[in-house]
């Protein structure tokens, strides 16, 4: 006989269930018992295990015979518990990852489970869950469809030529920095943030590492290949949700939504949309918008006046110029994005500046700009 063990863990009269990652149904936390194991120890560890919570047993609820078809038990025992420490997450491989907080892209309507994917309840779109990763892509033209300027991320080698660029530039980069250090000062306890276009997840763990605990991490790309290195670069890291989606597309949030929205050379919101005035909308009152990127563009409004001018106040613009050591191994990769942009008939990109002289090890320090646009939401306006 096979034994099975359930925990109803409950708090201020809520049950907190699990959705099972195989099958895709709430339930309790639980499992079957362990050669040489209590019943009790049993239920601790399977708490631990599907909830990240570490639990204490206050009473029996019952015992329950199954039927010889239920294979992974023919005896379940229930018990009530107590979350006496650790922290709430779900556990890879145990439970399906929470994606209570999408809505369906399109008509914002609320979003239901089916055969491990996700249906809008109001009109029956689908979307898939990739190896965990819910697929909010919708495209111009089609379901699917990449516009031809962004298939470069596309193309495995163009990524890991540009996650190697990241993995040994980004803690270098003083306005980045700089950043980093804003977003953990003005995003308080438990709220969201949202990344737009992820960096191969570098920057994404760069903010888990700037925030708080409670701090959920809204992480997005349109480019599969970019989505695997980015949970490479985050594994064993808490409260962050990678998802796909198109910048230029409509996304799975709800007006005024995160706290936080942080943006990188990527455009936000349906073209002939500014990128303040899309954050703005998915700002809750009081929520900040940080846009950083590289060169500092020429501005006919100068970005403080330009972020005002959509609704946010304490506008702040700052641009950094400095010189870097770029090793040669970086530079390598920056030459295989050059050569493929080049092949691909962009043969004004250039990575060297005039004046730049490569040392004898084949690094060369460089010029480098940074630029960032920092503005805070008032609270309780709200901007069309």
């Amino acid at each position: 006989m096979k034994v099975g063990v359930n925990v109803a863990i409950i708090e201020d009269g809520k049950v907190l269930l699990t959705k099972r990652e195989d099958f895709g149904v709430w339930c309790l936390p639980g499992g079957g018992v362990d050669d040489g194991e209590s019943i009790g120890e049993a239920a601790v560890r399977e708490a631990v295990e599907e909830t990240g919570l570490e639990v204490k047993l206050k009473r029996l609820i019952g015992i329950y015979s199954m039927p010889e078809a239920r294979a992974w038990a023919n005896l379940i025992v229930a018990f009530v518990g107590e979350a006496v420490g650790g922290s709430l997450k779900a556990q890879a491989g145990e439970v399906l990852e929470r994606f209570d907080e999408f809505c369906c892209p399109v008509c914002k309507g609320d979003l239901g489970e089916y055969g491990g994917g996700l249906v809008c309840g109001s009109f029956g779109r689908r979307y898939e869950v990739v190896n965990g990763v819910p697929d909010f892509f919708v495209g111009d033209v089609g379901r699917d469809f990449v516009t031809d300027p962004n298939r470069t991320w596309l193309e495995p080698e163009i990524v890991e030529a540009r996650d190697t660029i990241y993995r040994l530039c980004t803690r270098e980069l003083v306005g980045m920095a700089f950043c980093m250090a804003e977003i953990g000062k003005r995003i308080g306890a438990n709220g969201r943030i949202l990344e737009a276009g992820m960096g191969t997840g570098h920057f994404t763990r760069w903010i888990r590492e700037s925030v708080e605990a409670g701090v959920r991490i809204y992480a997005f790309d349109f480019s599969w290949p970019i989505i695997e290195k980015a949970k490479v670069n985050t594994a064993g890291l808490d409260n962050i949700v990678l998802f796909r989606a198109n910048a230029r597309g409509p996304l799975p949030f709800r007006d005024s939504f995160f706290a936080g929205l942080f943006l990188r050379l990527v455009p936000l919101g349906t073209p002939g949309t500014p990128n303040v005035k899309a954050g703005f909308r998915l700002l809750r009152p009081g929520g900040w918008y940080f846009e950083a990127g590289w060169e500092s563009s020429r501005y006919e409004t100068p970005p403080t006046d330009w972020a005002m001018a959509h609704g946010f106040e304490r506008a702040e613009h700052h641009v950094w110029r400095y010189r870097r050591l770029q090793t040669a191994e970086e530079r390598a990769a920056w030459a295989v994005e050059g050569d493929y942009l080049r092949k691909m008939g962009k043969a004004g990109v250039r990575f060297e500046r005039e004046g730049e002289v490569v040392n004898g090890d084949g690094s060369m320090w460089k010029m480098t700009v940074e630029n960032l646009l920092m503005a805070r939401r008032p609270e309780g306006r709200f901007y069309e």
